[in-house]
């Protein structure tokens, strides 16, 4: 039987996370200048409290545990908790800049392009996998892993599009980061049920 070590859902669903957060304070370290002095503390402390989610993020990354399916579904709770109060420091920090709206676009356009990114190292990773099968199962994961490469690609075409148009206020950005987010992880569970099926066997 052939296993797949890179497809595990907590991983990927950290990771990517991870990833988002370190290019928005990334981001945000590089435009700081731009927060006027009365607000600068806020920002401050909004930076400060981004660093602190990364820093849990980061230690639940590096811990590797491979959950079953159970404890990652109760633990997830928690991360996405974490993942809440993240957001919350990025809109606290949009609310002390002199202009939202541009800096609400910026880190949209960075956060999508961090999110395209994570993306596309999932799908590597998942391509590298599907080699280990025979020619019986592969073509069933090599099928499942470019529905998820399409699906990636989309959503990715879906925020440029979005990006390009601008004039959104940051709820509606964040709440399209939020869905091509969820659709990555929906398509993401699909192509894992796949690799399950072909290991099987």
């Amino acid at each position: 039987m052939v296993t797949s070590p890179h497809l595990h859902s907590q991983t990927e669903w950290l990771e990517a996370r991870l990833d988002e957060i370190d290019d928005s304070i990334a981001h945000f370290e590089t435009s700081v200048k731009y927060v006027t002095s009365n607000t600068r503390s806020k920002a401050d402390a909004a930076m400060e409290d981004m660093r602190q989610r990364r820093d849990s993020f980061k230690q639940w990354v590096d811990q590797k545990e491979d959950q079953g399916e159970q404890t990652w579904l109760a633990n997830k709770t928690k991360f996405e908790k974490e993942w809440d109060f993240f957001e919350e420091s990025v809109e606290t920090f949009l609310e002390a800049t002199q202009d939202k709206a541009k800096a609400s676009a910026d880190i949209f356009k960075a956060r999508a392009a961090s999110q395209k990114l994570a993306w596309d190292k999932t799908v590597g990773r998942l391509k590298k996998s599907a080699d280990k099968f025979n020619d019986r199962r592969k073509a069933d994961v090599d099928k499942a892993t470019a529905t998820l490469k399409a699906e990636t690609d989309k959503a990715g075409d879906t925020l440029k599009g979005i990006n390009a148009a601008g004039h959104e206020s940051w709820p509606a950005l964040r709440k399209a980061l939020s869905k091509s987010r969820n659709a990555f992880d929906d398509a993401l569970a699909d192509t894992k049920a796949a690799f399950k099926r072909a290991e099987k066997d």
